[in-house]
């Protein structure tokens, strides 16, 4: 079956959910797991709806579903080839960047009612969980933090929290003696500070030895916190 053209997917009806809250796409055995709950009076009070292509007829938003998890799989799937794992974050990250079929992130997003900065940030969360630092950086011309988590952190650490932030958003999984390396006109004293702000707040985690961006981490929430998470509430 040939994919829609641009104009289907512009006709698209939205879908009244936020892509980023599905295990569907960022949950399996090679992705990562779900949150953990130690017991069954610990799961969710709020059911989140998983969603996968089944949930859509065939046309547009099925198309623009299957081709988002493809590439968000490759991007976080453990045995994805560097390639396979760059070309899928190139498409997710990068405005406008087209697939052989001429469609844009974006575009898919559009077709779901999907936010699209809203999954880019949960997928930095998920190579957080996998503890999966990325052999590059992002490319050159990737988007940068949403403007609302850019405002936040700003808020709660100042220019040189904002300025760490970034260089882990595009370094995903960079080093922790690398980060500090690239902070060394810095006093180490105001670095921690600047680090620990942004860290407490869940916007960027530490895993063995490891700086991943997360924006939000519901893992490290209290139980009865976390089982009303949404990723769709938590970012403007």
């Amino acid at each position: 079956m040939m994919l829609a053209s641009t104009h289907d997917f512009d006709e698209a009806t939205p879908s009244p959910w936020d892509y980023a809250e599905t295990g569907v796409i960022f949950e399996d055995r090679e992705i990562g797991g779900s949150i953990h709950f130690e017991n069954e009076s610990d799961q969710p009070t709020v059911e989140t709806p998983l969603i996968d292509a089944s949930d859509y007829e065939e046309g547009p938003e099925r198309e623009a579903f299957e081709r988002i998890k493809k590439a968000v799989r490759a991007a976080c799937n453990v045995n994805s080839a560097d390639a396979q794992r760059i070309k899928a974050l190139e498409w997710i990250f990068v405005p406008n960047a087209m697939d052989k079929n001429s469609l844009t992130f974006s575009l898919c997003c559009g077709a779901l009612g999907a936010r699209p900065y809203l999954i880019q940030v949960r997928l930095q969360y998920q190579l957080y969980l996998a503890c999966l630092p990325l052999p590059a950086p992002l490319p050159f011309l990737a988007v940068s933090i949403p403007a609302s988590l850019c405002s936040e952190i700003l808020c709660f650490g100042g220019e040189l929290s904002l300025d760490v932030a970034k260089e882990i958003w595009f370094k995903p999984g960079i080093r922790a003696d690398m980060l500090r390396d690239m902070f060394s006109h810095v006093p180490n004293r105001e670095l921690l500070v600047a680090t620990e702000l942004i860290e407490e707040r869940g916007i960027i985690g530490l895993k063995m030895g490891h700086w991943f961006f997360t924006g939000r981490q519901p893992d490290a929430l209290p139980i009865h916190v976390r089982s009303r998470f949404h990723w769709s509430d938590s970012i403007i």
